[in-house]
């Protein structure tokens, strides 16, 4: 973007994108006023993210990371390659589940 209005532009016309979504296709057909503001937060930040990204030359696994980060912040980050019969995401559960 080069300056603040189109900025301002681009994330005023991805809002009215997002509230064609989110309050004439999903609300109405579910009901569940529980992830409207959550798909909100998640819009504009990934808008953001991007907007960013395309004016600051990185590389792409860069990115990948962050936006894995971002969407995923609780999963698990494995260096060590698990067997076969170890498919649990956290192996270290008391619970043994």
């Amino acid at each position: 973007m080069d300056n603040i209005g189109s900025l301002s532009l681009a994330l005023f016309i991805d809002l009215v994108v997002s509230c064609i979504i989110v309050l004439g296709i999903y609300f109405p057909t579910e009901k569940d006023k529980g992830y409207v503001l959550t798909f909100f937060a998640f819009n504009i930040s990934i808008f953001l993210i991007a907007t960013l990204f395309s004016q600051v030359e990185i590389s792409v696994s860069l990115g990948f990371g962050l936006f894995r980060h971002l969407l995923h912040p609780s999963l698990p980050v494995r260096s060590a390659p698990r067997a076969g019969d170890d498919l649990s995401l956290y192996p270290d559960d008391p619970a043994g589940d």
